[in-house]
């Protein structure tokens, strides 16, 4: 039996929709039937944490929420050589050579009247 990394019980939580007390309630039932297979709810919110841009980088005011364009892709670059970091290594450094290419665009609602 593999345990769940905390990415993967992140993804798990995410995607079966668990509140913070219903993953708990996981865990502990998982532990008490001796299948240490989920990390702690504190190493789920780290990896949490590391899908964000620093704190520094965001700034939310009353009626908006911001973040540096630099910072959004820093965060998104490293994801994306976090979930390569097999290939990666194991290609000759001459060999590597990437470039992000990304989309900007709107959510449709920029086009809203201010109240």
């Amino acid at each position: 039996i593999r345990s769940y990394t905390p990415e993967e019980a992140l993804g798990l939580m995410i995607d079966m929709k668990l509140s913070k007390t219903a993953y708990k309630l996981m865990l502990q039932g998982a532990r008490q039937r001796n299948a240490n297979i989920y990390p702690s709810y504190e190493k789920v919110l780290a990896a949490n944490e590391n899908c964000y841009p620093p704190k520094n980088c965001i700034t939310v005011t009353e009626t908006s929420a911001e973040v540096t364009l630099q910072a959004f892709l820093d965060v998104t670059c490293k994801r994306i050589l976090e979930l390569q970091s097999v290939v990666v290594p194991n290609t000759p450094a001459e060999e590597i050579n990437l470039t992000l290419i990304s989309k900007w665009g709107f959510d449709g609602s920029s086009g809203q009247a201010r109240y």
